[in-house]
């Protein structure tokens, strides 16, 4: 049998890996031995870099909120575009979407991920909005509740029925309009 060597940038091979298996086997597929073998590292390969499993999926998710980030910023300053963005996101990264929200599975006390979950909530323009710092943080409840509410229903399936009802000819229509209806930033 013939050893392959392990590839040069640790770090980024496993986050590699486990961006792949996620993308195709969701989280119940973010096994430590399942990323490392993907990876072609030993198993112990990543402790100088992430410590444990839990750092693994830490540095994972903050790499979907840097993409959210990112996605948002290119989104420009409208409101309800970032929302549609915010939305696309999801649609286009469910699993991904889905772990970057589960407090069960992440150490939110990560520097990294707290850092990266920062970025995208400024980005989302939240913080932003006029006024004093009691009515920000109530329209940043409101617009990010309306938001991700949303974009949770759209990737679990379950606004088909009120598409249909709007005749919308798609998700982001409709979405696009049940924004305009809120204030959202």
């Amino acid at each position: 049998m013939t050893r392959r060597s392990p590839p040069p940038d640790i770090r980024r091979a496993m986050l590699d890996a486990a961006h792949a298996l996620l993308d195709e086997g969701g989280m119940s597929a973010l096994g430590l031995r399942a990323i490392t073998r993907r990876a072609g590292v030993s198993a112990t390969s990543g402790d100088p870099y992430f410590g444990n499993h839990a750092g693994v999926l830490a540095a994972l998710a903050a790499e979907g909120y840097d993409a959210l980030a990112e996605a948002l910023d290119r989104a420009g300053a409208d409101a309800r575009a970032r929302g549609l963005a915010y939305l696309r996101f999801a649609l286009a990264r469910p699993a991904m979407f889905e772990l970057m929200f589960r407090n069960d599975r992440l150490d939110r006390s990560n520097p990294a991920l707290r850092a990266a979950t920062e970025r995208a909530f400024a980005a989302l323009g939240m913080l932003a909005a006029e006024g004093s710092e009691h009515e920000r943080a109530l329209r940043a409840t409101a617009a990010w509740g309306a938001v991700h509410g949303l974009a949770t229903l759209a990737v679990d399936g379950r606004l088909e029925r009120l598409r249909e009802m709007a005749d919308a000819p798609d998700l982001l229509t409709l979405v696009s309009e049940a924004l305009g209806m809120w204030r959202l930033g």
